[in-house]
């Protein structure tokens, strides 16, 4: 990352940061301690314990990593990438969704708008892949969602990107923005996309309490979210995408990391396709499954599944006097119906079950969308796609209260 921000003088606050993990559980300390450890005998330098962060957050031990690369915002280096790709006469198509692979004689690329791609390979490198080929990646990666928070504060940033490892997790560190204040970050609050522990949930609000808590607050000023796949193991799948199909690669589950793991994904694919030796092949494969813990995560993943799409599937929550900006789940004719009310009060109505694979979606009145608890699709409050892996929409329901 860095050799390619030099070579082409990218403007992206690129800069030498220390990464802190930290704890103020005693069970959590004894892992930093053995991590610590762990970096000694594998002779990695900059990793050293320390008693105390530059913050008023309870904590016990620290795990300080020197030399740590942070930079943003991750746009402007991949604007000045596109630009060299364009360059060197490569074709980016936009709002084109890939749907489908048909791979017989040829491979095809199918996309929602009836246009077909003939390739001799194919990455799939959407977040989840579009195409899973007999792969079961929705039995082998579970998504999650998690918040983030940039507020100006009347202290000076000390440095440093911190990772709480208790639960719940939070982290903290800071942007350089428009050549003015230093933006903090303050992210956390992660759930599995689609299950909530009450409806009504605020992930900001917990955000903003914790924040006030430990930090001089003197103006909040963004908020947004994301989504991330987790893999049993925790270790991305990168490689080819089973053995039934040796020239379609994946790249997926990158959990929270993604600017580092797509790093690796891109180094690993080209050496895999250009017949390159790399070391790390056999490590990320996407084939791979390790009876213990795999199997034990795997089953408590399906399991998780199971329960959500049954539960979706009976739920029946009354529908009367919806307030605007509020969205319930009815029954009609033994079919689910989700109904949101606008701030006109407009009513917009749709069949709540996902089009991925079935399961039924619930209702995020955070971010006023549908999102599936199963493999973490999500839709807005009248259907449309918002993230796979689905590629339809929610079908709409002409319904009235």
């Amino acid at each position: 990352m860095k050799q390619l921000i030099e070579k082409y003088n990218i403007d992206c606050n690129f800069e030498s940061q220390q990464a802190i993990l930290y704890t103020n559980e005693d069970a959590k300390e004894k892992k930093l301690v053995l991590e610590a450890e762990a970096y000694q005998m594998l002779g990695i330098k900059g990793g050293h314990l320390v008693e105390s962060i530059p913050f008023p957050i309870p904590m016990k031990k620290a795990l300080v990593m020197e030399n740590q690369a942070q930079f943003n915002p991750p746009l402007a280096f991949t604007k000045v990438i596109i630009d060299q790709l364009l360059k060197n006469n490569v074709k980016i198509f936009e709002n084109t969704t890939a749907i489908d692979i048909d791979n017989n004689e040829n491979t095809i690329v199918r996309t929602a708008k009836g246009y077909n791609v003939i390739c001799k390979n194919v990455i799939v490198a959407s977040q989840f892949p579009f195409y899973e080929g007999q792969a079961f990646y929705s039995t082998r990666m579970y998504p999650s969602r998690s918040y983030v928070l940039g507020f100006t504060s009347k202290n000076t940033y000390p440095g440093g990107m911190y990772l709480d490892i208790d639960q719940p997790k939070h982290s903290i560190r800071y942007a350089k923005h428009n050549g003015g204040e230093d933006v903090w970050l303050l992210g956390g609050e992660s759930h599995k996309t689609g299950q909530y522990h009450k409806e009504d949930d605020d992930p900001y609000s917990s955000l903003m309490k914790y924040g006030s808590r430990y930090f001089s607050i003197k103006e909040w000023q963004y908020q947004w979210s994301a989504q991330d796949f987790t893999t049993l193991d925790k270790v991305p799948y990168i490689g080819v995408l089973n053995n039934k199909h040796p020239n379609i690669y994946v790249a997926t589950g990158y959990r929270k990391w993604g600017m580092t793991n797509s790093i690796v994904a891109a180094q690993l694919l080209t050496d895999i396709i250009t017949k390159t030796h790399n070391p790390f092949q056999q490590l990320y494969q996407p084939q791979r499954f390790h009876a213990d813990p795999d199997l034990k995560k795997f089953i408590s993943n399906n399991t998780n599944v199971a329960k959500e799409f049954i539960k979706g599937k009976i739920a029946n929550k009354s529908h009367e006097q919806l307030e605007p900006n509020k969205a319930t789940k009815t029954k009609i004719d033994g079919q689910t119906i989700g109904v949101f009310k606008d701030n006109n009060n407009h009513i917009h109505a749709v069949d709540t079950t996902c089009t991925h694979l079935g399961c039924e979606c619930n209702w995020n009145q955070v971010e006023l969308s549908w999102d599936c608890p199963c493999h973490g699709s999500r839709f807005s409050y009248d259907g449309k796609v918002i993230e796979g892996p689905a590629t339809k929409d929610l079908k709409k329901i002409d319904y009235k209260i």
